[in-house]
């Protein structure tokens, strides 16, 4: 029994079950906070933003780059008016590789 129970603490110590997993997170949050009348809308487009840094010099070398512009990504979409956004995130290894997507919802 008491295997099983360091196994399962192991198993969401490394993996998405907790906030922020040591090998692998990958979660889905509100960005936008203020829902009070918001509309959903018909349209959806999606920002991405990467980032890898390299963890063994201690100089906190990374390099960070995105596909586009927000507002770029949502003309092509066809949105011009944007109601509210969603943070996919994506990390391996303690955030040794990040990837963050805006997912924007709008008409």
């Amino acid at each position: 029994m008491i295997k099983i129970c360091l196994f399962v603490s192991l198993l969401l110590s490394c993996t998405s079950c907790s906030l922020n997993g040591r090998l692998y997170t990958n979660k889905v949050v509100p960005y936008s906070q203020n829902f009070d009348n918001t509309k959903l809308g018909n349209k959806v487009c999606y920002v991405t933003d990467f980032k890898v840094k390299e963890p063994f010099s201690g100089y906190n070398v990374s390099a960070e780059w995105m596909t586009s512009s927000i507002i770029q990504k949502a003309r092509e979409a066809g949105i011009s008016k944007i109601y509210y956004a969603d943070m996919k995130m994506f990390s391996i290894l303690s955030s040794l590789y990040t990837e963050k997507t805006l997912v924007i919802y709008g008409d």
